[in-house]
């Protein structure tokens, strides 16, 4: 079932089950869905999930598998959508739900 991230100055982000829990984690939360953030939790979400990413992009790189079109996709690039969605909850001072 896929997680859909929700605030209403942006279009939804949806996810993969595992992918949306393990967004939540780097987020701080417990990977509980449904639930959400009111807006004064907002930026302290952001915040972590950036920290972590950061933490997870300085780690060493696992080696890259032989074959290239099995190249996994890097917890960041999967974020960007949901960062900028939190971005946007910041702007508008609103809260961010997910289902």
């Amino acid at each position: 079932m896929p997680v859909t991230f929700h605030t209403p100055n942006h279009a939804a982000v949806v996810y993969t089950d595992n992918v949306g829990v393990a967004m939540l984690k780097l987020m701080g939360r417990t990977g509980n869905v449904p639930g959400a953030l009111d807006a004064d939790h907002v930026p302290a979400a952001l915040d972590t999930l950036q920290q972590r990413l950061r933490a997870e992009s300085d780690a060493p790189a696992a080696e890259a598998p032989a074959d290239d079109d099995a190249a996994p996709i890097g917890a960041g690039t999967r974020a960007f959508p949901l960062v900028e969605l939190l971005e946007a909850a910041i702007a508008a001072g609103d809260y961010v739900s997910w289902e």
